[in-house]
């Protein structure tokens, strides 16, 4: 542990040997090393990592390394799964001339109307929050590679405003210009071959993040690159784990952390939470929890559903632990799933009143015999 060090430093000493598939590692906790033989602490807190690969080393304690099985073996990491697809926001290569706001949108629509055919509504990763997200009536002109730029005769004439600094650049020393590549002026720098993905429902989120921040998307939300999201299917339940504690737990021991304390959520990292693959009818009582909190976060500014929806979050990580440490909960006398197979399925804002029975209802005094938290 280097005091003196700005950033995270780390030295690794290695010498050519035989792979005996067995690696001792201990992870040292604190600030501080430890103050006793450093030898003997290790000795006494190592852990034998094997089957090693290309995915990332975990090193925990004994503990963690057993909650990490369970996860592992029950759990089918999100790369392996045949029903979704990973994909990120768009890269325009200058943003100010691409990012238009709603006034800029209206005129060039109202001057000529084809133009709305490529004008996209807009996350920017600022606007993705947890279990929800805020349209800030920002949009994107999307000139794709390959379009037809005749056929949006007031879009080229807007771009040509820009269209210096819209130029590929020939040399990678030029000041002025975008990356070098065989694009036009006028299209997007990305080869966005998947941006019909975005007007499909989908799991959005943002990069970097001092925790989960997943949302749901069913609008046709483009993003910008500092976003990612995942397209398929499942996705609804596959939301309810990725927005979980069990899941932060998991990610937060693979993932790089940079200044702040803040994690990275990139796709390399997000991909690998083992998530268990369980049928359509097992998935229901997620999605309803799930349908619960993004009605409900989408009442922020009313603070008397904090409440409501806190106690429903609860309920959704209570399930979750269900799901990945089953015997562990039963035993402990906390189940939860099957309780909330009988709830209501509410699907629309309309239905705010009956959502906020149903909480009245499960946390009244004695609702435990019906609806009980697992302990974290």
């Amino acid at each position: 542990i280097f005091k003196s060090a700005t950033v995270f430093v780390n030295v690794l000493l290695t010498r050519k040997n035989r792979n005996r598939n067995r690696l001792e590692a201990c992870a040292i906790k604190g600030e501080q090393l430890p103050k006793r033989d450093l030898r003997e602490y290790f000795d006494e807190n190592k852990i034998i990592l094997k089957d090693l690969d290309e995915n990332i080393w975990k090193v925990n304690d004994a503990i963690t390394q057993k909650i990490n099985n369970l996860v592992e073996e029950l759990g089918t990491r999100l790369s392996e799964w045949n029903s979704i697809n990973f994909f990120r926001g768009i890269t325009t290569g200058y943003n100010k001339a691409f990012h238009i706001d709603e006034n800029d949108k209206n005129e060039i629509i109202k001057e000529d109307a084809n133009s709305a055919e490529i004008i996209k509504p807009l996350l920017r990763g600022k606007d993705i929050k947890r279990w929800r997200y805020s349209f800030e009536k920002k949009y994107i002109i999307f000139t794709r590679q390959g379009i037809k730029i005749e056929n949006f005769p007031i879009v080229k004439s807007y771009l040509q405003n820009y269209y210096h600094e819209l130029l590929p650049k020939k040399k990678s020393s030029e000041k002025v210009g975008r990356k070098s590549g065989s694009y036009k002026w006028y299209e997007i720098q990305d080869y966005t071959a998947y941006f019909q993905q975005f007007e499909k429902p989908k799991i959005v989120w943002i990069e970097i993040s001092d925790r989960a921040n997943f949302t749901f998307d069913d609008t046709g939300m483009f993003l910008t690159n500092s976003a990612y999201f995942i397209s398929g299917n499942d996705l609804k339940y596959i939301l309810a784990i990725l927005n979980s504690k069990v899941a932060d737990f998991y990610l937060f021991q693979i993932t790089a952390t940079i200044a702040g304390g803040r994690k990275r959520y990139t796709k390399q990292y997000v991909e690998q939470i083992p998530i268990p693959q369980i049928s359509k009818a097992q998935q229901a009582p997620f999605e309803k929890i799930v349908d619960y909190l993004l009605i409900l976060k989408k009442q922020q500014d009313l603070k008397e559903y904090l409440v409501v929806f806190n106690h429903f979050e609860k309920i959704l990580n209570s399930m979750v632990y269900e799901l990945y440490f089953e015997d562990l909960v039963k035993k402990a006398g906390y189940e939860i799933i099957k309780y909330v197979k009988e709830l209501p399925t509410i699907k629309s804002e309309k239905e705010l009143d009956i959502l906020k029975s149903v909480f009245e209802k499960t946390n009244q005094k004695g609702a435990s015999q019906n609806v009980a938290y697992a302990k974290a």
